[in-house]
Order: structure tokens, then sequence, then C-alpha cells
């Protein structure tokens, strides 16, 4: 099966999850009508069916654990889109995380712009490919 793109997983997970700031994935009570809310990167993770990449770290860090879905997210250089943000240039998982919590983005409009952005994968994820 072809994994969904980065931008096109944040949409899913956005269907069936609210926004929240400064949390990948959060349960919600069982009152409210989505049972989680997420980041941009978090809805990512519930659009892939995998909630449990932003709950907790138990396998390693939030970084390592997304970079091994989206390896994209590890590349450096992406700039905030943001005019005259002071935002440092960083990879590209900093950088949404950033316009998730620091300039309160939905999340549709992170894939929106995900989708105006190229984004190579890593070499190295190419050539694991290949063995």
């Amino acid at each position: 099966m072809e994994r969904l793109s980065l931008a096109d997983a944040i949409r899913e997970g956005s269907k069936t999850s609210a926004h929240v700031q400064f949390y990948f994935v959060r349960p919600r009570p069982a009152s409210e009508p989505f049972a989680f809310e997420a980041c941009a990167l978090g809805a990512a993770a519930i659009g892939i069916g995998q909630p449990e990449l932003g709950l907790d770290e138990t396998e390693g860090t939030y970084f390592d654990l997304f970079t091994g879905v989206w390896p994209e997210l590890g590349n450096e250089g992406v700039e905030c889109p943001i005019p005259d943000c002071h935002h440092f240039i960083c990879d590209l998982y900093s950088c949404i995380t950033h316009l998730n919590d620091d300039h309160n983005w939905t999340r549709e409009a992170i894939a929106d712009w995900l989708d105006t952005i190229t984004v190579q994968i890593p070499a190295t994820v190419h050539q694991e490919a290949s063995v």
C-alpha cells in the first residue's frame, strides 16, 4: 500500500480530530465529538491510523517516530513562509510545528502550504528502499 503524502495525511487526520497547539496527539473526553485533538503532525499520524505516534515517546523521540514514516520531515533549509518572521531556517518537522504552535495556522493551511513546496526525500531513504 502506498503511503499517504504528509499533506494528505494531515488532511485525513484533520477530519476526525480537533486542532490543538503544543501537543502532538491528546485524547479527549468521551463526551467530546472527536476521540483526539492533534496538531498538524499529530493529524498526520491519525490520518494514517497511527495516533500512537503522537501519544508518547516510548519508542524514541517524536522526531524519530515521525521521520520514520515521512523522511522528508528531516530535510533542512526550510524557511517559515510568514513574511518578516524571525524564525530560523530549520528542518521541515520544526517548521510545521512552528506554523501550528507559534502562528496558529490551521492544519489544512499547513497541508496546502506543503503542496506548494518541493521537498526531496533524503537519498539514504532511496538507497535503503533499493536494497
